[in-house]
Formats: C-alpha cells, structure tokens, sequence
C-alpha cells in the first residue's frame, strides 16, 4: 500500500516556460529536490528541448498569479508520514 501511495505521486507533471536560460538555472538550482510541503515528496526537474511535442492538451494554464489572493492546498501523504497507510485517492485537503 505505502509503494502504491509513493508511485501515485509520480503521475503529475507540470511545464515552466522560462524567459531567459539564467532564469531556468535559477530555478532549477533552488527548487531541484526541494520537498514539497512535508509530504516527502521532492521535486524533480527536468529541461524539456524546445522541439518536445506532448500528446496532451494542458489541464490548466497560468500566465500570471496574483499571489496577494494565492492559498495553497494542504497536502499529505499518509506513505511517508504515518505507519497506517490511507487508500483514499484524494490526499490533498
């Protein structure tokens, strides 16, 4: 069940399109393997080259955040912080 949990965050992925190369290396050298909240999960970047084409449209699409009004969700992961492993498959609350 604990695998289960920690192979179901793997599932999400998201795109940055940067303005600069140095604002990618910024961002990839302070948030690489940077843990999300305290769920244990780290983040794992990548570069993407320009000529990647993906298969699926985007769920959502930013451009612009108004970080004043910005509430993160709260999220867990039951695999990595308790010994009782949840099955629910929504864990963000």
């Amino acid at each position: 069940m604990r695998d289960y949990q920690f192979k179901r965050l793997k599932y999400f992925y998201a795109v940055a399109e940067c303005d600069s190369a140095d604002t990618a290396a910024k961002i990839y050298g302070e948030c690489d393997g940077y843990e999300y909240e305290s769920s244990c999960s780290v983040l794992d970047l990548r570069f993407i080259p320009d000529d990647v084409e993906f298969d699926e449209e985007p769920k959502d699409v930013a451009t612009d955040v108004n970080l004043s009004a910005y509430t993160p969700k709260l999220f867990t992961s039951s695999a990595s912080t308790t010994s009782k492993v949840r099955t629910s498959k929504d864990t963000i609350k």
